[in-house]
């Protein structure tokens, strides 16, 4: 077991993980479940409100590109609005707000 707010230095090694905020897991699943759940597209302004369509659950800007995180979304279908990857397995590097609500599959402990 590692604790750590840098998950993203050792999701190389990591089998599990776990968020915990205010003293609740609000996100519990293997390394694999994590990258089939979550996509991240960087998408270009013209693609944006096709990308927003689809419901993302954080939205962030980078150089003057927006950066949308979706839970179980098409990924096929997402591409074709921009790259996208698999976000860090750290709620810190997308934004704190996208682990600090339950996911739609599983329950808080």
């Amino acid at each position: 077991m590692v604790t750590t707010h840098q998950v993203e230095e050792v999701q190389h090694i990591l089998t599990d993980l776990a968020f915990i905020r205010s003293g609740r897991i609000v996100l519990s699943c293997s390394m694999e479940a994590f990258e089939q759940r979550y996509l991240e597209v960087m998408v270009a302004p013209e693609n944006l409100a096709a990308a927003r369509a689809w419901a993302p659950i954080n939205e962030r800007q980078v150089f003057g590109r927006s950066i949308l995180l979706f839970d179980s979304a098409p990924r096929e279908q997402l591409a074709t609005l921009g790259g996208g990857s698999t976000p860090p397995a750290s709620p810190t590097c997308s934004s704190p707000s996208w682990a600090a609500h339950p996911p739609k599959h599983e329950a808080a402990a």
